[in-house]
């Protein structure tokens, strides 16, 4: 399906530098892509280490570390 002319498209100007038709126009296979990090927390334990935390397991605990963070 042709993309056509939408400048809001997210990611725009990387379909643009990688585009090869000679035509110009941008198509794209629409597709489920699984983005593990998307559902997922991340935070440094070395952060967590500095004030002596533990790595959270609940949210309380996130909410803890992240108030120490602040400090």
């Amino acid at each position: 399906m042709c993309l056509g002319e939408d400048t809001s498209l997210p990611g725009r100007r990387l379909i643009e530098r990688n585009k090869v038709l000679e035509t110009g126009d941008i198509y794209s296979i629409p597709a489920r892509r699984m983005n593990v990090a998307g559902a997922n927390t991340f935070i440094r334990k070395d952060w967590l280490d500095k004030p002596g935390l533990p790595v959270p397991t609940t949210r309380e605990e996130w909410t803890d570390a992240l108030r120490a963070f602040k400090k």
